[in-house]
């Protein structure tokens, strides 16, 4: 499920999303100052080799694309640069500089330089889809043949959060309000739908070349999203922040359902929790079905994951205790991640019934105390619905309070509080639970304050009588 920016926004502190705008500017400017100095030594660009006079060019209008914030201006720059590279257009897409250029320019092309690409590439899937540049060209193409395709059908609907108004000062922002403010024809309207159907039964056919494939990964990844109708912008380091939901025709979520049906068929279905690319491709396919509302699916895959894959037992590491019996699903950060968005989608009788009692049952306060999978219980409180569950899992968690803020998991600690506050139950005993693990029960006024605030034993403040108000105390 969704969180809203504002819930981001209070999780990773005021200045997370400037610090982390200032940090991608400086990144284009470094990228741009790179281009240069490749160019100066007569190194023209990774992937394809471009001419010198062709590699010039590019890096001339990558700087004149920055400060550029007028669309019809990006329009105009478009058509000529696409101008330019008619009949090199894979060639052009495959280099690390041009590709860059054609990515960030795409979403302003006209009717016909956008339809005469998709036709490129449609010749050239095979190609690009594992090109390390080029893939990038057709997953921005693909986003944007979806938002042109649906972009007249869309209803009123208010933005998702207070930073959503300021999307339109990003790259996919200021593409999303060109493009759903335009007004397309209804010819390049379907043929934009037609090739995102090329694109999903290309992938659909040959899944078994791409899948493993970090590039043709990718873009299986975000085709999925987009049939759900999912704008995503990319963001460094893993994560990524939805800025637009779009209501996307039935039959794009039967091609979902088809993707779904092919990977449950797979020999190697239970192996794919572990390793890096095919987890996301599962987490993306479970949010898509969530979002596709397609209960069934969901159902499908979650009973699949969970018994014959998660429940899979490992022999302990040499260095763990012999009596640490955790399901395999614990012992790699990849599937960990995987169960985090199960338990996000997952009905609420699967994830009472099958996810708590046969993953975390009697496993709670060891699975708190560990930094990998303290992540997951923390989303298991975050997605109960059910008193009963919750008084089972602070049963468990009753006497290992304390042993979890030694262990500077205060998320646990934060996320338990919340779901107490969210079902109207156990919260007095919360707050006894915590104040005797913060050794503050007799404490009183600011002292007993301060303690909650900064998660600190009174006689640990006494030490650090500048320890700053932690965030999960203060949502406590």
């Amino acid at each position: 499920m969704e969180e809203s920016a504002s819930e981001q926004q209070s999780e990773r502190g005021a200045n997370h999303f400037k610090n982390r705008n200032k940090k991608k500017k400086s990144a284009g400017k470094r990228f741009l100052q790179n281009a240069k100095g490749f160019g100066r030594k007569n190194s023209f660009g990774r992937g394809a080799e471009l001419e010198q006079d062709e590699y010039n060019y590019f890096v001339e209008i990558l700087e004149a694309m920055n400060g550029l914030e007028d669309a019809d201006e990006r329009s105009t720059m478009a058509c000529n640069v696409y101008e330019q590279i008619r009949e090199k257009e894979i060639k052009t897409s495959s280099n690390q500089l041009s590709s860059r250029v054609l990515e960030n320019l795409l979403g302003f092309t006209d009717e016909s330089t956008l339809e005469h690409l998709m036709e490129v590439f449609v010749e050239n899937f095979r190609v690009v889809c594992c090109d390390k540049f080029a893939s990038h060209v057709l997953q921005k193409m693909l986003f944007i043949a979806v938002v042109r395709c649906v972009g007249g059908s869309q209803p009123e609907q208010e933005e998702d959060g207070p930073a959503a108004k300021k999307m339109a000062k990003n790259e996919l922002g200021r593409e999303l309000e060109y493009n759903m403010g335009q007004e397309f024809g209804e010819g390049h309207r379907k043929v934009c739908g037609k090739f995102v159907k090329k694109v999903a039964k290309f992938l659909l056919n040959n899944l078994e070349d791409f899948v493993w494939d970090s590039f043709g990964n990718y873009v299986i990844r975000q085709c999925i999203l987009n049939l759900a109708g999912i704008a995503e912008q990319k963001i460094s380091k893993g994560e990524t922040s939805v800025v637009k939901r779009l209501t996307v025709p039935e039959k794009w979520t039967k091609l979902i359902n088809e993707f779904s049906l092919r990977l449950l068929a797979w020999p190697q279905f239970a192996d794919l929790p572990y390793n890096e690319f095919t987890s996301v491709l599962l987490q993306n396919l479970l949010t898509s079905l969530a979002r596709s509302e397609d209960k069934f699916q969901l159902a499908q895959i979650g009973e699949k994951l969970l018994n014959e894959s998660f429940l899979k037992e490992e022999p302990p590491a040499d260095d763990e205790p012999e009596a640490v019996q955790l399901p395999k699903v614990f012992q790699h950060d990849s599937s960990i991640r995987l169960l985090e968005v199960l338990l996000s989608v997952s009905s609420e009788d699967f994830l009472k019934d099958h996810l708590f009692k046969q993953l975390f049952q009697g496993k709670i306060v060891l699975l708190s105390n560990t930094r990998a999978t303290n992540f997951a219980v923390q989303k298991l409180l975050d997605n109960i619905a059910d008193k009963h569950l919750l008084e089972l899992i602070f049963s468990e968690l009753d006497a290992g309070l304390e042993e979890v803020l030694q262990q500077g998991h205060t998320g646990v600690v934060a996320n338990l509080a919340k779901a107490c506050n969210r079902l109207s139950c156990q919260q007095g005993k919360l707050i006894k639970l915590l104040l005797d693990a913060l050794h503050c029960s007799d404490a009183t006024g600011e002292k007993l304050l301060n303690s909650v605030l900064k998660l600190m034993p009174p006689e640990v403040l006494a030490k650090q009588e500048n320890a700053p108000i932690h965030l999960h105390g203060s949502v406590i």
